[in-house]
């Protein structure tokens, strides 16, 4: 017995108990439909970020094109999805054959009860045996010898196999060159299939995960987080899915999160494990401190109470820096310098001693000052704030150095560390990253080289700059600057991909809002209300001066054929507030920012 997926059992377990906090207890995951129409609407747009056997990018690529409406569907897109398949191009087939684009055909009509559910195709091991058996009177036995002497691929005994196949078939009156074409057909496919069953129960769980997802996405990416706990890469790209969906990731805090990510309403509570350095001992002190004595009041309290044999300065240190102490009164900088004072006075009131207390008359009891003020510390500027998170939390929380270039980074579908982490090896990918490390090496010829890590939303990549490149970029080659670069990836086994990279160019500061997006503007006036006063759009677009083109999309007489235009004494300073604004009045579709586009008309 082949017993996998052991985790995603317990994110199972866990998504249905808190979905079904409130509710009666857990969700039933048993008795759940296998035809839910909302589920198979997750699938068919592939937002299966999280979800077992069907998050990968090629995965993810194969869901669109079949648009999923059965769990049969289901069982053979697990199947499909393997070496063998995919390099057979069985898997453009099977889509297009379930939207009728293409015809189903049988090489032989024998196939065809066989083959009828995946439409011809060639889906499990357990077609390989039925062939084998229908088509050239073997046993089921001998088939499944077949399917094993298929998959070790060794000439001598393939060869012996081919010729007891095909003298089967010619017994059954299937001619020879059929019958060789349909053994190459199935050799193609046995090394790399699936037993149907297999692929049945790894389905299941896939349409457990899909089907929580979609009427509970909160429970569900909560249980997954707290599944990845350690792996930075996936909670990242966890959090960003909870973003995408509209779900509100809240920061770790010692008055309101648990060891695990916890719902708040329909919102996320970040779990005190995910902190480094704050073991689970700490947390569960933390949290039975809180649960004798209610929320916890200030730094001070927070010290006093806890059993200091499961705290120390590190573990409440990074509890402040993660953004965890913000509920106890002043900022991460008079926190952070507080910590020191409050664990050492926590000691001594723990000794029965302080500096603080006054004993009259040698008598036993003694009467406790108030608790000291917090130092007077300036506070963390938010690059600092963000470097001491990531410091802590692997990823940067509430915010991100990259923020003022999503809308770019989007508008051109660049690559991510998630694509490029499924990227075959040599593929060419271009991305925008802040480069977060740098390390410089000598090549054989004694040139300056560097190993640089680039960071995005989703996670970091290494990449390599040759001794040419990296003489002609070494200025923007620095810590936090924001470069695009174009890269081959290189896959190397058991090894985190890498890139080569090929061309390189700095696109602004890294510390949000302090430079303009490298882009262009794109107001397409066709997909704009009719009645819009373009001088109301024009004043707007005047109190953001900056360095970024403006470009108009209009439909210019007499062919009435959109004309690109460019306002040519208009340059903005692209920001948040200034895209929400021109959207608000324009309409989402009507404003769209583009890395470059070409002169046209003046307007």
């Amino acid at each position: 017995m082949d017993f996998l997926g052991l985790r995603t059992l317990t994110v199972l377990e866990d998504a249905a108990r808190l979905a079904g906090r409130g509710n009666g207890g857990p969700v039933s995951l048993h008795g759940i439909p296998l035809d839910d129409a909302l589920t198979f609407a997750l699938l068919s747009k592939a937002q299966t970020i999280g979800v077992f056997q069907l998050e990968s990018s090629g995965m993810r690529e194969l869901l669109r094109k079949v648009l999923p409406d059965s769990f049969e569907d289901i069982i053979a897109i697990n199947a499909l999805f393997r070496p063998g398949p995919i390099q057979s191009g069985m898997l453009d087939d099977f889509a297009k054959r379930k939207h009728g684009k293409q015809k189903v055909t049988y090489m032989h009509p024998a196939l065809e009860p066989i083959l009828k559910n995946t439409l011809g195709v060639i889906a499990y091991q357990d077609q390989v045996m039925q062939i084998a058996n229908r088509l050239a009177g073997f046993t089921l036995a001998q088939g499944d010898l077949l399917r094993r002497a298929m998959g070790k691929k060794k000439p001598e005994e393939m060869a012996r196999m081919k010729q007891t196949f095909v003298e089967g078939c010619a017994r059954n009156q299937v001619p020879k060159k059929k019958a060789e074409e349909i053994f190459d057909l199935v050799e193609k496919f046995a090394g790399y299939g699936f037993p149907r069953a297999h692929s049945a129960a790894y389905a299941l769980l896939s349409y457990q995960c899909a089907y929580l997802k979609a009427h509970y996405p909160a429970a569900y990416l909560a249980a997954a987080l707290t599944s990845e706990v350690g792996d930075t890469d996936r909670i990242v790209t966890l959090v960003e899915e909870a973003r995408r969906l509209g779900i509100q990731v809240l920061p770790p805090d010692v008055n309101r999160s648990g060891a695990a990510f916890t719902l708040e309403g329909d919102e996320i509570r970040f779990g005190l494990t995910a902190v480094k350095n704050v073991g689970r001992g700490s947390v569960d002190a933390i949290v039975a401190a809180r649960g004798q004595g209610g929320p916890f009041l200030s730094v001070w309290d927070l010290c006093r109470r806890v059993d200091l044999k499961s705290i120390n300065k590190r573990v409440i240190e990074s509890l402040v820096m993660a953004g965890a102490c913000d509920s106890l009164g002043g900022d991460r900088a008079q926190l952070f310098q507080a910590v020191a004072d409050a664990l050492s006075r926590a000691q001594d009131l723990a000794r029965g001693v302080s500096k603080e207390q006054v004993t009259l008359f040698g008598a036993e009891h003694s009467i406790e000052a108030t608790e000291p003020p917090l130092p007077a510390a300036a506070p963390w500027p938010l690059q600092e704030i963000l470097r001491r998170e990531r410091e802590v939390l692997g990823f940067y929380f509430s915010d991100h150095p990259l923020s003022p270039y999503r809308e770019l980074i989007q508008s051109r579908r660049l690559a991510d560390t998630t694509r490029i982490r499924e990227s075959r090896d040599g593929q060419e990918v271009v991305m925008i990253g802040m480069v977060s490390a740098i390390k410089t090496i000598t090549d054989r010829n004694g040139r300056p080289m560097a190993f640089v890590t680039l960071e995005d939303f989703s996670g970091s990549v290494e990449g390599v700059t040759f001794a040419d490149l990296y003489e002609r970029n070494r200025a923007a080659l620095r810590e936090g600057a924001v470069v695009e670069v174009r890269a081959r990836v290189s896959v190397r086994e058991e090894e985190d991909p890498k890139l080569v990279f090929q061309t390189l160019r700095a696109i602004g500061a890294a510390e949000p809002g302090t430079d303009e997006i490298s882009g262009s503007l794109h107001i397409d006036l066709t997909e704009a209300p009719a009645d819009v006063p373009l001088e109301a759009i024009r004043d707007l677009l005047g109190r953001h001066p900056g360095r970024c083109p403006v470009y108009f999309l209009a439909l210019a007489p007499p062919s009435s054929v959109k004309t690109q235009i460019r306002a040519r004494r208009l340059l903005v300073r692209l920001s948040d507030e200034l895209l929400a604004e021109l959207r608000a009045r324009l309409g989402e579709r009507a404003v769209t920012l583009v890395s470059a586009v070409n002169e046209a008309v003046p307007f």
